[in-house]
């Protein structure tokens, strides 16, 4: 068994800063305080700075001028700088909801998580139409992984800043979050029209249409985030994704490729890659792309289970035994590595091996049919018939109508001479489904050694009626027309 992973990443965008308002009462003095606004906006950080220092020297505790110190300080990226100047502001001034928000930017920065909660949550009290301050809180519950709370404040923010598309962008991928893959298409099909020159939402848009089943529609977002920035490698890993689910393979290992050219050191397109020229029959390129996969994260269990499965489809079982060892060594409860290492095990004759393997299989999953069959199966062809029918049993119960199962009881019966009881399982096993030939052709033996030649013979013509290949079935029949014709 083979698993196909990806990388996708959705990008969240940054907090929002608030300009300071103007004084509303006690104005500093308008030279330093004018020329300073006018030289921010002129992009002159270390000019603006400058004059409201020169402000400050005559009104120290003016918090407009404290506030805009603060806000141009964390322009420049130094927290440090802005914390004291816009605590104090707050302090002198219990009002100021851009200096709050800029405060919770400012202890954001300094990793101080709660400090911005708090600081965002009392700019909002004081101005529940502070949209920039409900956007800045949802970035924030959305990492502490508080999404319903995050999804509030984006649709807030949506309605109160509706032409910004990263507040969209992220309602977008709280959605997404929540699986909830109608709205998340909704929201970034919204972000796209506000900015539809921009990669990221359209590929965004995408995801969320693939996860929703929309593959049309999907490809199509994906195939315009593409062209609009062609280096833009999260976009082809999920653009080969949507076309992997579409059943366009060559389309997908053009995607693949393309971003594997991108960043030729990450796992994701060289893995889907490996699973893909495997799918196809063309192994060396499949194995070549399994260990760039590897070199990029040689401890993925799934990567090495998969070109332990690349290796068994070639029929190198001893190659690709090592890597299912490796991945159960690096995992002792990775199920489908058990499960491949006990199929190689049963194809090397190695049965106490490969029972072992099940057994570790029924350990991680006590409800795995295919392991309970598959030790069933075992212990009938080592004689063990009564251990062998416990496990059968344990699979019917699981699934009544699991046609493996109910042969394999068929098949204890008839070995412990309970001819009748045998024929009952393989009913049973065909009425389960109508196409199974093997079941046809067993329950002919057991009419045959009942000496009921006239079902045997019904029996073995309907099995090679519906597998005109089976040559068991074929042989039976023309065995038992020679046996009536003497």
């Amino acid at each position: 068994m083979v698993r196909s992973r990806s990388l996708i990443i959705i990008l969240v965008a940054c907090s929002l800063a608030v300009v300071p308002a103007a004084a509303q009462q006690q104005p500093p003095p308008p030279n330093h305080f004018q020329t300073a606004i006018d030289l921010y906006r002129a992009s002159n950080l270390e000019g603006a700075i400058s004059e409201l220092n020169a402000a400050l020297q005559a009104t120290p505790d003016e918090p407009v001028l404290l506030s805009w110190l603060g806000f141009i300080y964390m322009k420049q990226s130094k927290p440090d700088e802005a914390i004291p100047l816009l605590e104090n502001a707050v302090s002198k001034r219990q009002d100021m909801t851009e200096a709050y928000n800029n405060l919770g930017n400012a202890y954001l920065a300094k990793g101080r998580v709660a400090d911005a909660v708090g600081a965002y949550e009392k700019a909002i009290s004081l101005n529940p139409k502070a949209g920039s301050a409900r956007y800045n809180l949802a970035n924030l519950y959305l990492r502490q992984g508080r999404t319903a709370d995050a999804m509030e404040q984006y649709t807030a923010a949506a309605e109160l800043i509706p032409d910004d598309p990263n507040i969209l962008n992220n309602l977008g991928y709280a959605y997404y979050l929540s699986s909830d893959w109608e709205q998340s298409a909704a929201a970034y099909t919204k972000a796209a029209s506000l900015s539809p020159q921009d990669s990221i939402p359209w590929m965004n848009l995408g995801i969320a249409l693939t996860k929703k089943g929309d593959l049309d529609k999907a490809i199509e977002a994906l195939e315009k985030a593409v062209a609009l920035d062609a280096s833009n490698y999260v976009a082809r890993v999920a653009l080969g994704e949507a076309y992997v689910a579409k059943g366009a393979a060559e389309s997908a290992i053009a995607q693949f490729q393309a971003a594997a050219e991108l960043k030729p050191a990450e796992f994701a397109p060289h893995n889907n890659l490996a699973i893909l020229f495997a799918r196809q029959g063309n192994y060396q390129r499949a194995v070549e792309e399994s260990n760039r996969a590897l070199e990029a994260k040689p401890n993925d269990l799934h990567a090495i289970n998969n070109l332990g499965w690349i290796l068994f489809a070639q029929g190198k079982l001893d190659e690709a035994r090592g890597q299912f060892e490796k991945a159960v060594n690096l995992n002792k409860n990775f199920l489908l590595a058990h499960s491949n290492l006990a199929v190689v095990y049963q194809k090397q004759r190695q049965t106490d091996l490969a029972a072992a393997e099940w057994r570790e299989v029924q350990r991680i999953n006590p409800k795995s049919v295919t392991a309970a069959v598959s030790l069933g199966n075992m212990l009938l062809t080592g004689g063990k018939y009564a251990e062998a029918a416990a496990e059968y049993d344990k699979a019917v119960k699981l699934d009544a109508a699991n046609v493996h199962a109910l042969n394999g009881l068929g098949l204890v019966s008839e070995k412990t001479g309970k001819l009748s009881e045998a024929i009952g399982y393989y009913t049973k096993a065909v009425a389960a489904n109508p196409k199974f030939a093997i079941g046809y052709n067993n329950m002919g033996v057991a009419y045959e050694k009942q000496r009921n030649l006239v079902r045997a013979k019904s029996c073995y013509s309907k099995a090679l009626e519906l597998d005109p290949a089976y040559k068991d079935a074929a042989d039976n029949l023309a065995r038992l027309s020679q046996s009536k014709a003497k």
